[in-house]
């Protein structure tokens, strides 16, 4: 699957992987670019012969290597289970992270 950065894409991708908000800089937007586009060396370079767009696995896996994000997982979306335990994950992940920035004492062990 290909998709184009548009905006700030991958720093949406980021914040929702991690459940924080990042702000990228345009430095680091263009390194995560460059990731699957070397030969992109500017936002000008955008609809040229260097860009190729983004291969999302491949993006993902970049994250992974760079420490950006612990994992992600694949999952066959016409699989209803599947989609569900993805969802509940998700879900399930953001509530302990959020839980845990409040300081609750159920999610922080103090109770």
């Amino acid at each position: 699957m290909r998709c184009g950065v548009g905006d700030h894409a991958l720093q949406i991708v980021e914040t929702l992987l991690t459940g924080s908000y990042v702000n990228w800089g345009d430095a680091q937007l263009l390194r995560a670019y460059q990731s699957q586009n070397p030969g992109f060396t500017s936002w000008a370079d955008a609809g040229g012969p260097n860009d190729q767009g983004m291969d999302v696995q491949a993006f993902l896996s970049w994250m992974v290597k760079q420490g950006l994000i612990l994992g992600f997982a694949k999952i066959d979306p016409t699989n209803e289970d599947e989609v569900k335990a993805a969802v509940w994950l998700f879900l399930a992940s953001s509530l302990v992270r959020t839980c845990r920035s409040r300081s609750s004492p159920v999610m922080s062990g103090t109770t």
